[in-house]
């Protein structure tokens, strides 16, 4: 599913975009010292809920939720901030984990780091010849 208007955004999505808005991050766990840098994470796993639920309120963090398809998310309010944090919460299926870092770059996201295994993921880079 690539079409951008039907996706949904993932949850806490809206305070990631409303933080971000504001511009001043110093709030928020991870942020640089200025404010202007943000530290955004992306939970997955069997308790990505319960994870996100316990750091939402100093981390500026999202999830893809247990059994959702990461395609079907709109995950653009990580752009612009790399590296995005990984944290695998629980088991998380490689298939899944695989689809949700391409969903992620798909919308933006140029390095992610994978907290578990220190696994550094780029983005591709295509140029017109």
């Amino acid at each position: 599913m690539n079409n951008i208007s039907r996706r949904r955004l993932p949850p806490y999505a809206k305070e990631i975009i409303a933080a971000r808005k504001r511009g001043n991050l110093q709030a928020w766990w991870g942020s640089s010292p200025n404010g202007k840098s943000p530290t955004l994470i992306v939970c997955a796993g069997e308790l990505a809920w319960r994870t996100a639920r316990d750091w939402a309120s100093h981390r500026l963090i999202t999830l893809l939720p247990p059994g959702d398809e990461a395609d079907s998310y709109d995950w653009r309010c990580l752009a612009g901030a790399d590296p995005v944090l990984l944290w695998r919460c629980g088991s998380v299926d490689g298939e899944v984990l695989e689809k949700l870092l391409k969903a992620v770059m798909r919308d933006g996201t140029d390095r992610i780091l994978d907290l578990l295994t220190g696994t550094r993921y780029v983005a591709e880079v295509t140029r017109a010849a």
